[in-house]
């Protein structure tokens, strides 16, 4: 009797245990949770932050091409494609003057030079297969910009325009990609920089698809711009991997 007495107390005793540890864990799935929902909740408040920038910016993008339309149709005549492309490519490198952002960019001089601490180079642990820090100003002012400058101009022609659906995103993939510098090079927040660069990417696709829907020619030059933009969204990544404790 003593020693069926003790079996199951020791049996009862087990089981209490189990209980216990089960409901620590359950505890610690529950708390794990809480956290993972405040964190998504944070970040999409963050995000919430940059928005009146980016409707800001929007907006003086559309009045300012209502405005040259409106010059456009007082002449007569549409703007010349030279100066067409000009706007284009001066807003490729230059978007940022329209955002309220701090949007400096890193120091070409240095990037070449290789020093350290210079916002987006040099100051964080980069993938072994980064390219070099004096491919970047080459890639964008040599290959992007020009591209950029010559399918808007397409798009311009056929529509006689410059305030249409196309154009405008075109505007929206730059602007969102004022905010993703701000984030990336000004805040050097890396989490967030792969959220925004995921709106990045989406906003090049979707400028694509409308350059193509205009005029299919022009979304093909404006193609390769994606596909930059596609690497640029790996490596952002893996920045963050690799300086998730910084």
């Amino acid at each position: 009797m003593k020693f069926s007495s003790f079996s199951s107390t020791v049996i009862q005793s087990s089981a209490s245990d189990k209980a216990s540890l089960s409901s620590a864990s359950s505890g610690a799935d529950d708390e794990d949770d809480l956290a993972t929902r405040m964190s998504k909740a944070s970040m999409a408040q963050q995000l919430l932050y940059y928005s009146p920038s980016l409707f800001i910016q929007i907006g003086l993008f559309k009045c300012l091409f209502q405005l040259f339309d409106t010059i456009s149709i007082n002449r007569g005549r549409p703007f010349h494609p030279v100066l067409v492309g000009v706007i284009f490519a001066f807003f490729s490198l230059r978007s940022r003057v329209f955002n309220i952002l701090d949007n400096s960019r890193p120091d070409r001089a240095r990037v070449i030079a290789k020093e350290n601490n210079v916002g987006g180079f040099n100051d964080r642990k980069m993938p072994s297969w980064t390219p070099p820090g004096v491919f970047f100003p080459i890639m964008w002012l040599l290959i992007i910009t020009p591209l950029r400058a010559v399918s808007s101009v397409l798009v311009y022609q056929h529509t006689g325009k410059f305030s249409n659906p196309a154009l405008l995103a075109l505007m929206l993939h730059l602007s969102i990609g004022d905010v993703w510098n701000h984030v990336n090079n000004i805040e050097k927040d890396y989490k967030k920089s792969v959220v925004v660069v995921g709106g990045v990417w989406l906003s090049v696709l979707h400028a694509v698809r409308s350059f193509y829907n205009v005029l299919p020619r022009a979304g093909y030059i404006l193609a390769p711009s994606a596909a930059w933009i596609s690497v640029a969204s790996v490596l952002t990544y893996q920045i963050w991997q690799l300086n998730k404790k910084n």
